[in-house]
């Protein structure tokens, strides 16, 4: 009688080892697939921000008018999020006046259905057709070393 009630705790312990490892792993996987779906969000609104830019650029050439181009300078904006982006030394000072930081009005200007990131701006270099985010994504600043 001791021996089936033995066997009955072991085969419950197990059960319940088997279900925590399962809730486990099913966490992590969730957790992971939410983790890439949000890169590639992030990664096709640099790509969406990109193309929009081009074209921009492409019309202050044509039109001969830089003032076609949207978003506000980096060397003239400042605030926190700004301030803490310039300190890391993404870009380089003399720089600031080639990136342009795009507020939601601005996205919105470009005619773009995005929206920056949570404390976080996207920036702009029409000139090289760079596009950076303020906050990273996964270490890295620059869509150029995202796509790599």
């Amino acid at each position: 009688m001791k021996r089936e009630e033995a066997k009955g705790m072991i085969k419950m312990v197990l059960s319940i080892i088997i279900i925590a490892l399962l809730i486990v792993g099913g966490y992590h996987y969730i957790k992971n697939k939410n983790e890439d779906s949000k890169n590639e969000d992030i990664k096709s609104n640099m790509l969406l921000i990109q193309g929009a830019g081009s074209v921009l650029k492409e019309n202050s050439i044509v039109k001969k008018d830089d003032n076609i181009l949207i978003g506000t300078k980096l060397s003239e904006m400042d605030n926190e999020i700004v301030s803490e982006f310039k300190n890391k030394g993404i870009v380089e000072e003399k720089d600031y006046s080639n990136y342009f930081v795009l507020t939601n009005d601005d996205l919105k200007k470009m005619k773009l259905d995005v929206l920056n990131e949570e404390n976080s701006y996207y920036l702009i270099n029409y000139k090289e057709n760079e596009v950076v985010i303020t906050s990273g994504h996964n270490g890295k600043y620059k869509l150029s070393d995202i796509q790599q």
